[in-house]
């Protein structure tokens, strides 16, 4: 029987301030000291908070005056990247364990002929929203009809601009407000913005436009050649547990954008949904709608189902392979393209540069899962329920590539313990994961035949 989340909660927590303590598994003994040890009695004190509360962590960052760090920021050293794929040239630390996932799962297709899927949202209804680059949002209801809602004249088309990512506001069914991010303006000059629709009682139109996130600058059009050929990615938007909107941006092309305080390329952004950010800056000089940063090329924001950490999946680079990293408020990606001497974009020449460059940030956030080498990911979502059995609480990637996703299986302190191929094969290449109100998964699948989206939900427990 698996342990309640917070009970989970607590003893990942505990372990991880353990392995800390102890300098890690290689880290000859010492006691640990004084600082350490309030810094932990504190995190315990503020779990112990939320459990009181009955509610799980929040995302807020802490206050000014506030001793323990917030929740999102790991106990001790944070873990080492933790190999995916076999195959992949090793990474820092031990891989992770591989395993067959003993879940038998059910796929159905539940939307067919599609062109360019970059992503979709389900309401708690079972309709589907669907984004294709190049078309623009439709809404598929449950019997299968299909309508276009918003097709706007200002949307840039080609690969690594037009409409990327779409997500439903927490009270959608009250309010019918959905959000986009897409790449508007010319080829000459590029932006990529969040917009909030109103959609019609009927779902059959949208009867309001406003620009909520604008100014996320692009260059020239990036120029395909492999996996670790320059971000060609916009973002990703997800409303997150707390019902505010983050946005999770690729840095455009720009060399000095990750590292800026104040430009949104290559951040987790977050807004309300008037546009507003929440409160004060995370840190002193950043845009107020900044929640972390330093981000090469985001295609997966999911927040994991207990702990509620948020966990951004980027595509890699030159010099690094595709990463999951939790992120925290104030937290820095460790992705700096920019130049040593003089502007520039110089994240896919000269060798390119680390995708958590630890040489130029040391305090920068740890991957917890990396390939090694660049696999064309492409999504992220998690697997949420006792339905889902041994994969309940697994985050599941996807690639670009011809090839399954990947199920990381973690621990309650989002330490990644076992990876397994699951799914079988989509027939074509998958271009995003999206995680359903029921629990269900849906698959983005781009195949020769005309790009699919697959319904995953596991299938009847097997006797033994």
């Amino acid at each position: 029987m698996r342990m309640p989340w917070r009970r989970r909660l607590l003893f990942g927590l505990s372990a991880g301030a353990a392995l800390a303590a102890c300098g890690g598994s290689d880290a000859p003994s010492e006691t640990p000291s004084k600082d350490e040890a309030a810094a932990f009695s504190a995190r315990i004190a503020l779990v112990n908070a939320a459990l009181a509360a009955q509610s799980p962590p929040s995302l807020e960052p802490p206050a000014a005056s506030q001793a323990p760090p917030p929740l999102s920021t790991p106990i001790g050293p944070p873990p080492p990247p933790i190999v995916g794929p076999p195959g992949a040239p090793p990474a820092i630390g031990q891989p992770a364990q591989r395993r067959t996932p003993p879940t038998a799962i059910v796929r159905t297709v539940v939307a067919r002929d599609l062109l360019h899927p970059t992503d979709a949202a389900v309401a708690a209804d079972g309709t589907l929203f669907i984004v294709e680059r190049d078309r623009g949002l439709s809404v598929q209801r449950k019997d299968g009809r299909r309508t276009r809602v918003f097709s706007p004249a200002d949307l840039v088309l080609g690969a690594g601009q037009g409409m990327q990512s779409v997500a439903l506001d927490r009270e959608f069914a009250r309010n019918r407000l959905a959000y986009v991010l897409m790449v508007t303006g010319s080829q000459a000059r590029r932006e990529a913005r969040v917009v909030r629709l109103t959609l019609s009682a009927d779902l059959a139109a949208t009867t309001e436009r406003v620009d909520l996130l604008t100014g996320i600058e692009r260059s020239e059009p990036p120029q395909a050649s492999g996996p670790a050929a320059r971000p060609a990615g916009v973002g990703r938007v997800r409303v997150g547990p707390d019902g505010l909107i983050y946005v999770a941006t690729a840095d455009g092309g720009r060399g000095r954008a990750p590292q800026s305080r104040t430009d949104l390329a290559g951040k987790v952004l977050r807004i309300d949904r008037s546009g507003a950010p929440p409160g004060r800056p995370v840190q002193p000089g950043f845009d107020a709608r900044v929640f972390s940063y330093g981000l090469r090329d985001p295609r997966g924001l999911a927040f994991h189902p207990s702990t509620q950490q948020a966990f951004v999946a980027e595509a890699g680079g030159l010099r690094g392979g595709d990463e999951v990293t939790p992120i925290a408020a104030g937290g820095n990606g460790g992705w700096d393209p920019s130049c040593k001497q003089g502007d520039g974009y110089c994240g896919d020449r000269d060798g390119g540069a680390p995708m958590t460059d630890l040489s130029r940030h040391p305090n920068a956030l740890r991957p917890v899962w990396s390939t090694g080498q660049p696999q064309g990911l492409s999504g992220s979502g998690f697997a949420r329920g006792n339905h889902w059995r041994d994969l309940d609480g697994a985050l599941i990637v996807t690639f670009a590539e011809d090839r399954p996703a990947e199920a990381l299986q973690m621990t309650p302190a989002g330490q990644v313990i076992a990876t397994s191929t699951v799914f079988g094969d989509a027939g074509g290449r998958l271009s995003g994961v999206v995680e359903a109100p029921d629990g269900t998964l849906y698959l983005l699948a781009a195949r020769d035949s005309g790009a699919v989206i697959w319904r995953v939900a596991p299938g009847p427990s097997r006797t033994r």
